[in-house]
């Protein structure tokens, strides 16, 4: 099977899962076992996922049929990371139950799926232009700011339970034994988010590729945290609703470097 058909055959399974997964998880919420704060973050998450993913993706697999270009692998490639991201919540934090089986394959799904978009999109790293400096370095503060912060806020409350032995608010929150978001965030934003801004620094293309990668990933799964916090009145609103934000400014800032290829002829190399 030729590797551009089999990632559309993955692609289109992946979505019908992630498809009923949300419908089920919001219009049956008695599937989540979980306390009242995680229950409202995952349904959330069905929500965002429904009005996001769903639709980006079918433009995806329409602008395939014709579209060879950066932008729309750099999209897919971006949903799949959403995807990846996503579902590791659902299937390390989520208390087990009829759905263990879907998070487990939408999960497992994504990693061949991730590699096989990542590749179409350094095939196509050549198209991609430049950025001027000064939209380069607006770029690499908001990278080091969120890796940065993240990396203070985690090592602060680590040190906060060696000193006080106080459990960190999201242990406390979900119930869990660990911090799930803590390790995730350790390995899939902030040390992508560093190693995506010494790339931009170097002016490496790829830099770019991933920047718009993980903003449209972050932007997405901003405007579930925003919705959560807005369904239950929290005060870390404001700071989901301002990371979101910049993270479509981010997604705004690179877009001319990768826009104008799309009337570019690319053969198809599958």
């Amino acid at each position: 099977m030729q590797p551009r058909k089999l990632k559309i055959i993955l692609t289109l399974l992946i979505s019908l899962l992630v498809l009923f997964a949300s419908i089920y998880g919001y219009f049956i919420p008695s599937v989540y076992q979980d306390n009242e704060p995680i229950k409202t973050i995952f349904q959330s998450n069905d929500f965002i996922t429904l009005i996001t993913f769903i639709p980006l993706i079918i433009v995806v697999f329409i602008r395939s049929k014709s579209h060879h270009d950066a932008l729309n692998e750099l999209t897919w490639a971006g949903l799949i990371w959403y995807l990846f991201y996503n579902y590791l919540y659902y299937l390390f934090g989520a208390h087990f139950n009829d759905l263990y089986l879907i998070y487990l394959l939408i999960t497992v799904m994504s990693i061949p799926l991730l590699i096989m978009t990542v590749q179409d999109v350094i095939k196509r790293l050549s198209f991609i232009h430049p950025l001027n400096p000064l939209k380069r370095s607006v770029l690499m503060i908001y990278l080091w700011f969120i890796a940065l912060g993240l990396s203070v806020v985690y090592v602060m409350q680590s040190i906060t339970y060696i000193l006080t032995d106080e459990l960190p608010s999201i242990i406390t929150l979900s119930g869990h034994v660990t911090s799930i978001v803590f390790s995730l965030d350790a390995m899939m934003v902030i040390l992508v988010f560093i190693y995506i801004a010494l790339l931009i620094k170097k002016k490496n293309p790829l830099g770019i590729a991933l920047g718009w990668i993980v903003n449209l990933k972050g932007a997405i799964y901003m405007m579930v945290m925003t919705y959560a916090s807005y369904q239950t009145g929290s005060k870390e609103f404001v700071l989901w609703f301002s990371i979101m934000i910049l993270s479509i400014l981010m997604l705004i800032i690179v877009y001319p470097s990768i826009q104008n290829i799309t009337k570019q002829h690319i053969s198809k190399e599958e």
